[in-house]
């Protein structure tokens, strides 16, 4: 895992295992003194049980009804907890999350995992407010819904 972390000081961080964020900002100017773009794999479905969220802001995901974070509903990934995008206090940290790698690192934009069990409505949102950065933004989607293209990704696969 690249990132980790639970505020939003937090999810700025890297993984110590993959170097420091001067390493990643060397490597993403070393791809564009060659011509090539630098993506970031972005989850915005769902995060790890041991993301910080989960304790901090356990309202920032899908709960039952006695109030416990359940798994994705629509798939069968125990591993993982459902983020909540009814709450928009969960959103903007994420999209802020997004926009920081784009400012402080210099990446090109972002391949989107399981794009289309996220409502459409936040890929519009944040794409919307990635680009008022960097319009030039390469946005792809895991998925093949074709609403995903009207939100504004690039590509979809």
């Amino acid at each position: 895992m690249l990132f980790y972390g639970s505020s939003n000081d937090e999810q700025k961080k890297l993984n110590t295992r993959y170097g420091t964020k001067k390493d990643l900002k060397e490597l993403v100017d070393a791809a564009h003194a060659k011509g090539m773009k630098v993506i970031l794999d972005w989850v915005a479905n769902h995060t790890s049980w041991d993301n910080a969220w989960v304790t901090e802001h356990p309202d920032w995901y899908t709960q039952d009804a006695n109030g416990n974070v359940v798994q994705p509903q629509e798939q069968p990934w125990a591993d993982v907890a459902d983020l909540n995008f009814d709450n928009e206090t969960m959103q903007q940290a994420m999209i802020d999350a997004m926009k920081y790698w784009v400012t402080e690192i210099g990446i090109d934009g972002y391949r989107c995992d399981y794009a289309e069990g996220v409502p459409d409505a936040f890929w519009k949102k944040a794409i919307a407010e990635l680009r008022t950065l960097d319009n030039n933004l390469l946005m792809l989607a895991e998925g093949g819904k074709t609403s995903l293209m009207n939100n504004a990704f690039n590509l979809l696969y």
